[in-house]
């Protein structure tokens, strides 16, 4: 995967079995040397069957969701934050109810579909 987003250019570092990527190296666009700004790196695997090697993307998510609020409490308040908050609430609560239904399902941690 290959994006620019602003004068920021996404490209992921690697990939998985299942095409799904794992980290993600961020970098400014035009740079000729290829010098990454920084990475991110998502949790590869169960945390029970690999530990924590990663970010989740409910952290991420709450991340977010921390900068949009605490924007919305400046004079940069703006209705399109609220809509952006609004549906960052929504995703957020979507990947914690995928959680809550694979607890019950007794899967969470494990590499079950």
């Amino acid at each position: 995967m290959e994006k620019t987003v602003g004068n920021l250019k996404i490209r992921s570092v690697d990939e998985s079995a299942f095409g799904v990527n794992h980290a993600f190296g961020i970098y400014h666009e035009g740079e000729s040397d290829g010098v990454k700004f920084t990475t991110i790196e998502f949790q590869k695997g169960p945390v029970k069957e690999f530990g924590i090697n990663g970010i989740t993307e409910e952290v991420l998510l709450e991340i977010i969701i921390d900068r949009l609020e605490g924007f919305q409490k400046t004079e940069f308040c703006t209705g399109l934050n609220r809509d952006a908050l609004t549906n960052l609430y929504a995703a957020l609560g979507s990947l914690n109810d995928r959680t809550a239904l694979r607890i019950l399902r007794g899967v969470e941690g494990a590499s079950v579909v």
